[in-house]
């Protein structure tokens, strides 16, 4: 999976990862996309920052206690990267990207530490 220093490749366009993302059957998951999904188009290519990765995440591990909206979230994870939300899902992620996924500024440890489950 390509990551570069504060981006994650996207596999799919936004707008088909979108409708994906629009799926989701949560309220507070569907108001937080324009302010957690955040794109970054660059040389034809599209990337998420770390935190948008880290916040999809989390709603993939646990979907709020929503089962439905863990589902959602996983399929839009799937959709969204060149892996499957299985290939990566532990425990230690999971509580990486807790803690990163609102964070403003990632430092370069953070962003070594999420490149090992990458």
């Amino acid at each position: 999976m390509k990551m570069e220093m504060k981006k994650i490749k996207l596999s799919h366009n936004n707008v088909q990862i979108l409708r994906s993302l629009n799926n989701v059957r949560h309220h507070m998951f569907q108001n937080g996309i324009n302010n957690h999904w955040q794109v970054i188009a660059e040389n034809g290519k599209e990337f998420v920052t770390p935190q948008s990765f880290c916040w999809l995440y989390c709603w993939a591990s646990t979907g709020m206690n929503s089962s439905n909206a863990k589902e959602d979230a996983e399929l839009a994870f799937n959709l969204a990267f060149d892996f499957s939300f299985h290939q990566i899902d532990n425990e230690s992620l999971h509580r990486l990207a807790r803690r990163l996924r609102y964070k403003k500024n990632i430092e370069s440890k953070d962003l070594d530490e999420l490149r090992q489950y990458l």
